[in-house]
């Protein structure tokens, strides 16, 4: 009698002996899948693209609806220098403030920001949102000092930094929706983050924007009919609207062989938009890859944006070479 039977046991039990490291491993592997494909559709749902950035109808300008009214809010808080009612901001002053960004700005977060500040190995990464805002208030109103009262400046008036009107446009910024005429019957709430990023923008590279923007001195009157009495500077979106950094002149596609006994290889045409900057950069000897001194006496032939149409297409596969800069 064969001894599974003798010992009560079944054939399945015995075939089933302990687990090894493999199998475990291949069952943790099956098992993770599934969660990391309901995590991806978790994060796809609790963050869906922003609809309040938008690209302008040329396609080369790019602005966020909310960035816009997040730095707008600066308009309020930019007075004379001598108007300045209170001191730049410390980080738990900057909490108090605009109590609503407490949790945002205070850097406590949750475990994983908190491990993400344990490994960071700049001391920048491990301030919190209101300990950098803090300091880029200090570096904004410096600029505003430097860009006010030089000998170049664009202001009538020496003008400064006044948190204590910036708190109030704040919070009156993140009660009230954001509406655009791009947008018919949507409205977009301003995020914290949004505020966050407008202080960075404006503090960054010493100030740089502030020259980009409107300002009383410089503006005509009739612009500056629908300003505040006390307002010195006008943010739009225009001013901040991001250029496609891949706008400009297309490349060009060099095909055929003008002298094909020569030992520099020449083309015979080019493909390029039908522009006139286009064509002056396809004939320089630099795209096409050749010498200025071995320059050949006829220019390359230009094909157009009717080209691709034309029977000058239909050259050989052998006879052509296709090159694109």
């Amino acid at each position: 009698m064969p001894s599974h039977q003798r010992s009560g046991a079944s054939p399945a039990c015995l075939l089933n002996g302990p687990i090894t490291l493999l199998e475990f491993a291949i069952a943790a592997s099956v098992a993770v899948v599934p969660l990391l494909l309901v995590v991806l559709v978790v994060v796809a749902e609790m963050r869906p693209s922003d609809p309040s950035a938008k690209a302008r109808t040329n396609g080369n300008q790019h602005v966020s609806l909310r960035e816009v009214a997040a730095l707008k809010t600066f308009e309020r808080a930019i007075v004379r220098r001598d108007a300045v009612t209170a001191a730049l901001p410390t980080p738990d002053a900057l909490l108090d403030g605009v109590p609503q960004c407490r949790a945002d700005w205070d850097g406590r977060g949750g475990t994983m920001h908190r491990i993400r500040q344990l490994l960071a190995r700049s001391h920048q990464a491990t301030l919190s949102p209101a300990q950098r805002m803090a300091a880029q208030f200090e570096e904004l109103d410096a600029a505003l000092k430097r860009f006010s009262t030089g000998a170049n400046r664009r202001v009538g008036d020496a003008v400064g930094f006044d948190v204590r009107r910036w708190y109030d446009a704040v919070r009156v910024t993140l009660q009230a929706p954001v509406e655009s005429a791009e947008y018919p019957g949507r409205r977009f709430m301003v995020l914290c983050s949004d505020v966050a990023r407008a202080v960075a923008t404006l503090s960054r590279g010493d100030g740089r924007m502030l020259a980009a923007l409107a300002w009383r001195g410089t503006v005509v009157d009739r612009a500056m009919a629908r300003w505040r009495p006390e307002q010195y500077v006008e943010i739009s979106a225009q001013q901040v609207a991001r250029g496609n950094p891949w706008s400009g002149l297309a490349g060009c596609i060099y095909m055929g062989f003008s002298a094909p006994e020569a030992d520099v290889a020449m083309p015979e045409y080019f493909v390029a938009a039908a522009r006139a900057a286009a064509t002056r950069l396809c004939n320089r000897p630099a795209m096409m890859g050749v010498a200025a001194s071995d320059r050949p006496a006829a220019r390359p032939v230009g094909l157009l944006d009717e080209g691709a149409r034309t029977c000058r297409w239909m050259t050989s596969a052998g006879a052509s070479r296709h090159r694109l800069r």
